[in-house]
Order: C-alpha cells, then sequence, then structure tokens
C-alpha cells in the first residue's frame, strides 16, 4: 500500500517537471503523467482492494470496456491536437506492408505468450485468481469479452503507443526512453495478471511499439492486440490457464 501512496503523491510532482522541463502545456501534462505515472498506480491500488473478492465477469467487461473507450477517445482528442492524426499513425492507408506486419506482430506475439506459458508450467507456477475468473465461459460472456477486445485493441493502442509514446519521444528527444517506458507502463496496468502477467504485457508493448515505430502506422498493432485477445480470451484460454 506504500508503493500506491508514493504513486498518488508523485503524481502532481511529475506534472510540474512536465511542465517546466518540456514544451507540454498544462492539460497534456495532467494527461501524460496520469497515462504513465497514475492509471499503473491506480491498476494497483484496484487489485489490492479486489484481491479477495469475488469478481462479476459482466460488469467488469463493460466497465472496463467504457473506461478503455474514453481513454482511447481523449488521447485521441489531446494527441490530434498537439501532435497531429498522422503522427498518431492513423493517416493514410492500410498497405498491404502494414498486413504483413500485423500478421508477424500477431504470430511472434502468440509465440510469446507460449513461451511464457512454458516457463510458467516449467516452474511450476500458476495464473492467479483473478486471470481466473476474468476468462468468459458463457456463450453471454464471450460475446461481452470479444467486445472488451475490440475497445482494448483501438483504446490502449491509441492511448500508449498513438499518444503516450509518440509524447514522450517528443519531450525526451529519445526513442528509446519513450518505448521503454510506455512498454513499462503498459505492462504495470495489467498489475492483476500477477509479475508473469505484468512481464509477457509488457513485451507484448513493446513489440507493438516497435512495430508502430517501424510502419509509422498504428493499424498493424490495433488490429494485432485485438485479434490476440480475441485468441487469447475465446480459443487458448484452456490451455493457457493449465
Amino acid at each position: 500500500m506504500r508503493i500506491v501512496l508514493f504513486g498518488v503523491i508523485a503524481y502532481p510532482l511529475i506534472v510540474f517537471l512536465l511542465l517546466k522541463e518540456t514544451f507540454l502545456g498544462i492539460l497534456d501534462a495532467v494527461f501524460l503523467a496520469g497515462l504513465i505515472q497514475l492509471l499503473p498506480t491506480l491498476a494497483l491500488a484496484q487489485v489490492m482492494i479486489v484481491r479477495d473478492v469475488k469478481i462479476e465477469k459482466k460488469s467488469a467487461y463493460l466497465s472496463s470496456g467504457v473506461t478503455i473507450l474514453i481513454l482511447g477517445a481523449l488521447s485521441f482528442f489531446m494527441g490530434s491536437r498537439l501532435l497531429g492524426i498522422s503522427a498518431l499513425g492513423l493517416g493514410g492507408a492500410f498497405s498491404f506492408i502494414n498486413l504483413l506486419w500485423t500478421v508477424a506482430l500477431f504470430l511472434v506475439s502468440i509465440g510469446t505468450l507460449l513461451a511464457f506459458y512454458s516457463v510458467r508450467r516449467f516452474l511450476g507456477k500458476k495464473e492467479n485468481r483473478l486471470v481466473h475468473e476474468l476468462m468468459p465461459t458463457t456463450s453471454q460472456e464471450k460475446k461481452l469479452f470479444a467486445g472488451l477486445s475490440f475497445c482494448a485493441g483501438f483504446g490502449e493502442e491509441i492511448a500508449y503507443r498513438g499518444y503516450a509514446m509518440t509524447t514522450m519521444i517528443a519531450v525526451t528527444g529519445s526513442t528509446g526512453i519513450g518505448l521503454i517506458l510506455t512498454s513499462l507502463t503498459f505492462g504495470a496496468l495489467h498489475s492483476y495478471q500477477g509479475l508473469i502477467g505484468v512481464m509477457r504485457t509488457g513485451i507484448l508493448g513493446l513489440l507493438m511499439g516497435v512495430v508502430f515505430l517501424e510502419t509509422g502506422s498504428l493499424w498493424p498493432s490495433i488490429i494485432a492486440h485485438t485479434l490476440i485477445d480475441l485468441v487469447v480470451g475465446l480459443v487458448l484460454k484452456e490451455r493457457l490457464l493449465t
């Protein structure tokens, strides 16, 4: 709980540093600091709160989907105003090269998930209770989970690759810092999956960030992210949870 308290206290300090040391105005400083520092802190706090609480999947899917869509919409508004739509990777047509990158990203990401599964099994570790409880089982839950997957693919990619990473690169002048910091943040947002989940999600975020930087388009990451969530929740869940 001390980490959460420290994170909440540190938030206004990060906003102040962004205002003092970068070209960002108050709205972007508040929003960017929220994405890279405050939201991961709140995600960790949420895990502590619901650690022993029974999860109601339908409510969790709906509330998460709405929250992610709002986050994506705000990121699109802030990013298009500050950097332009093209800088967010949402301008231009979806090319054949982008299709190849999408397929490659999807396959490498699924391979990464299976590798983590093998390592976890080798170490004798199990997925935590929250991961098990959040997997869909009924027909209605699967439909809601599919909707959540689309929300996550669009909202999280626009927020963390399109806006946060691009803005961090702009304010620091370092592609590496922007890529690594937002990937770590993306992993931390998935604290409910435990340490292994944070690590694998951070690596997936890194892969998506690299593809975005290579292509200049956010669409491969959006599509691959959506497909990964769909496959994990609707196809591979039995295997990955054992």
